[in-house]
């Protein structure tokens, strides 16, 4: 799907075989390294990278950092802190996950990005309903803001995630 000159694309692939300019690391608060995806970041980018991450402070939930890195074939990795599914304001948590992070690729006049299936691992929200709210907020930011960001992978793997996604942005 192209959204103002933007391809939005979603696939079915190991988020570190994809030659992007960025990833998007799915953290938790202390944006410190945590299980799953984000413990891979972590571990594959080393030490350096958790060197970087502690001056960060953290962040709140839907808030969007960034750091380069040290050992990825990436330049940089936008650490993200998605709603978990308990959460009462989980919807506009996620929707607005999405705005910062798309915001703040922009404002590093990145060009293509990485973005996992945000909330929908540890965190345990629905992909169903994650999965629509992903893609309506990737549209939004890219219909209502000057973005500069050409193109982005929904990177899943998880076929059943795939699906879902694809299935959104062929309708």
């Amino acid at each position: 799907m192209i959204i103002n000159s933007c391809e939005v694309q979603a696939i079915y692939k190991d988020i570190f075989d994809l030659d992007v300019e960025c990833i998007v690391n799915p953290a938790n608060n202390s944006l410190l390294g945590g299980g799953g995806l984000d413990g891979l970041i972590h571990q594959n980018d080393g030490e350096e990278l958790l060197d970087e991450t502690v001056k960060l402070a953290g962040t709140y939930t839907s808030g969007a950092k960034i750091t380069k890195t040290h050992n990825l074939k990436n330049a940089y990795i936008i650490h993200v802190v998605g709603p978990m599914d308990s959460n009462k304001k989980k919807y506009q948590l996620l929707e607005k996950t999405y705005f910062n992070l798309l915001s703040l690729a922009d404002e590093y006049n990145i060009k293509s990005i990485a973005i996992p299936a945000i909330s929908c691992g540890a965190f345990a929200m629905d992909i169903k309903e994650a999965s629509k709210i992903a893609i309506n907020a990737i549209k939004s930011y890219l219909q209502n803001n000057d973005s500069t960001i050409e193109k982005i992978y929904i990177c899943l793997n998880n076929y059943k995630f795939f699906e879902e996604y694809q299935n959104l942005l062929n309708e």
